[in-house]
């Protein structure tokens, strides 16, 4: 009587969790850039001054997502940890611009800017292939925005207001 031999499938994971973490700090910089143009069009448009230190704990903030997420990641899983390193992330920028700014629906504008910036971010690292091509078209989209939202702004309001004292 034959006994076949017994042969097993271990699944690779496709993109492991390191490799992933690695690509959320490759593409820090280019979070925390598209997060200071969500908030400068958010500025720009809600027509509020936010303070350069504001900007920076800002910057500080989201640069904790990368390290909230590898500390995550590891014990409860790369998507999970995603999840909810952003959700901190989120909660915390929301509420420190809720804030700042002392206004519900400038806030709740940024706050789904950002959310967005989140989901597209997790996008962007799941492509592997065209990750690069995306966003390097993301930048420049947003840089062409910017383009054109700053040109509604008069950049000589302050200036007129001291020549007139």
């Amino acid at each position: 009587m034959w006994k076949g031999s017994t042969i097993g499938v271990d699944l690779i994971e496709a993109t492991p969790i390191y490799r992933m973490i690695s690509r959320v700090a490759k593409y820090g910089l280019l979070f925390v850039v598209l997060s200071f143009a969500a908030y400068l069009f958010f500025e720009l448009l809600s027509r509020l001054r936010i303070h350069i230190v504001q900007y920076g704990l800002l910057g500080v903030s989201l640069s904790l997502f990368s390290l909230l997420l590898f500390s995550l990641a590891e014990p409860i899983g790369y998507t999970q940890g995603y999840l909810v390193a952003a959700s901190l992330v989120l909660a915390q920028a929301s509420l420190y611009t809720a804030a700042v700014t002392r206004r519900f629906k400038p806030t709740l504008a940024f706050a789904t800017m950002l959310s967005s910036l989140f989901a597209f971010l997790y996008v962007l690292l799941g492509l592997e292939t065209y990750s690069l091509l995306i966003g390097a078209l993301a930048l420049f989209a947003v840089v062409s925005a910017l383009m054109i939202v700053t040109q509604w702004v008069n950049w000589d309001a302050g200036r007129e207001v001291e020549a007139a004292a």
